[in-house]
């Protein structure tokens, strides 16, 4: 994994501690050759939400593309790990944050400013010196 990145079963993850909104997310993961972070298990979600000690960060997760809860590279979301009243449906909540407490997701507006996760595979070629 680059420098400063953390190693997870073949995965590469970064957190960065700034506060952004989930489209501006999405934009600097890209721009680091990678995406804002998926999870398929609850061991991976267990390590993302040991990354952080922040209260809540982004997930690559979102409806607003397809009406249907969907990981940022188009890919279903066949593991779910949401509180109990979520996800609610409202108008306008389409993206998704994980809570440090339990690990939680909830779906949330998408202009929120919060911290967030980038992944990688571990093999990908990156441009980093």
């Amino acid at each position: 994994c680059p420098l400063g990145w953390h190693h997870h079963a073949n995965n590469c993850y970064v957190i960065k501690f700034e506060n952004v909104t989930w489209q501006v997310a999405k934009q600097r993961c890209h721009s680091m050759d990678s995406a804002m972070v998926s999870i398929s298990s609850v061991k991976e979600n267990a390590f993302v939400r040991g990354l952080f000690y922040s209260d809540t960060i982004w997930l690559g997760l979102e409806d607003f593309s397809s009406g249907s809860w969907r990981w940022e590279d188009g890919s279903p979301a066949s593991f779910t790990y949401w509180q109990a009243s979520a996800p609610s449906g409202q108008l306008g909540q389409d993206c998704v944050k994980m809570s440090h407490q339990r690990g939680k997701w909830n779906d949330c507006q998408c202009d929120l400013l919060l911290p967030y996760v980038c992944k990688m595979p571990e093999n990908a070629i990156t441009p980093f010196c």
